[in-house]
């Protein structure tokens, strides 16, 4: 067993007899990372330990993939996750974090210049050990060559964060869901206002096994194209099956008068079947490698999700639409999904500009089935 330690006060401890690392914090006993067969957060699919690049495609690949730490080593599922998305792209990983300008001014409640030094070393301390941690992963994963970057930003948290995400190709945050650990109005904020896909993965509850499966939310919208189009380029970058999953309800005045097995209401349930396979027809003929399968489900949108999607490897969901999944994430339901998430969530963010040219390339004759309202 070798020891060697990090610039940011961690002990690397490689065992002779193991594949896996731990990390573990000089001033304190507690594991902060180990590999583990079962580890919910897994990025793309691994081969014995090596990351598996199946191609690249013309996403965005020299902008980074940027991960916010906030809580340190609370977030490191996430610095992990982002670690293996960086990599299975050949994109750079960048770490942040962001503290309040602290300068001391002149003003009688002017604070102490050490406290906003000793603030300033803290934030560095986090993204520097970060980024320790996401060399660990990297050289795991045999990648040795990822451009790691950290950087400590200063402003306000939510602002800052959503400008970084115009230079970004995606950013990735740990989301604290279990026993109200932490609500994090950014992560909302981000989900809503981003300029790049945002990932947000659960960093605590019980540990699963991920299927090797990615599940995206579809409601025939144009804007869900936006998920549709993430989901299947995150598949083929992984080599892994999609599934896709379309919850429908009928309005309550149907529901008082027409019953399940009545035939409008088989009707019914066909044209949203239709709906689903009508919007994935163009998108399985430009991904001929990746396994398809989907679901047509009646019931609510975030309980359908949550089934289909809790052993899956990532849920692909997009940031507002016209009903179904993709409108989900304007009120309350999103912040349902955000406290529930079964798995690593990818929202899609909406560009009306990408909209238009994916329609051009890929038109959908299901959208005349959607009504044309926007929420």
């Amino acid at each position: 067993m070798a020891r060697s330690e990090s610039p940011g006060g961690l002990v690397v401890v490689h065992h002779a007899t193991s594949k896996y690392r731990t990390l573990t914090r000089i001033r304190s006993t507690r594991t902060l990372f180990r590999r583990t067969e079962d580890h919910r957060h897994l990025g793309p699919a691994m081969t014995n330990g090596i990351v598996r690049v199946k191609r690249r495609s013309a996403m965005s690949e020299n902008l980074p993939i940027t991960v916010g730490v906030v809580a340190g080593d609370e977030d490191y599922p996430a610095v992990e996750w982002a670690t293996y998305e960086a990599a299975v792209r050949g994109a750079p990983l960048q770490i942040v974090t962001v503290i309040e300008d602290l300068e001391p001014t002149m003003s009688a409640w002017r604070l102490p210049a050490e406290y906003c030094h000793d603030v300033a070393r803290t934030a560095q301390g986090v993204v520097t050990e970060a980024s320790v941690v996401a060399r660990i992963i990297a050289d795991q994963a045999g990648v040795r060559d990822l451009d790691i970057a950290s950087q400590v930003l200063k402003g306000g948290v939510r602002d800052k964060l959503i400008a970084q995400s115009a230079d970004s190709a995606m950013m990735v945050f740990g989301a604290h869901t279990s026993s109200g650990l932490r609500h994090d109005p950014i992560s909302s904020a981000l989900a809503t206002h981003a300029r790049c896909p945002v990932v947000l993965v659960p960093v605590a509850g019980g540990a699963t096994t991920p299927q090797h499966h990615i599940v995206v939310g579809v409601d025939g919208s144009p804007a869900s194209l936006e998920a549709v189009a993430a989901a299947f380029d995150e598949a083929d970058r992984r080599g892994a099956p999609l599934m896709a999953i379309h919850a429908w309800q009928e309005n309550q005045l149907h529901s008082a008068f027409v019953d399940a097995g009545d035939s409008r209401s088989i009707d019914l349930q066909n044209a949203e079947t239709a709906v689903l396979t009508e919007q994935l027809a163009g998108w399985r003929q430009d991904y001929p490698d990746v396994a398809v399968s989907f679901q047509s489900a009646h019931g609510d949108p975030v309980e359908v999700l949550t089934q289909f999607s809790r052993d899956a490897e990532l849920l692909v969901v997009g940031s507002r639409g016209l009903g179904g999944f993709t409108g989900m994430l304007l009120g309350s339901t999103s912040q349902r999904l955000m406290h529930e998430l079964p798995c690593p969530t990818l929202i899609a963010r909406h560009r009306p500009d990408n909209e238009r040219a994916l329609l051009h390339r890929f038109p959908r004759r299901a959208f005349a089935t959607k009504p044309t309202t926007r929420h």
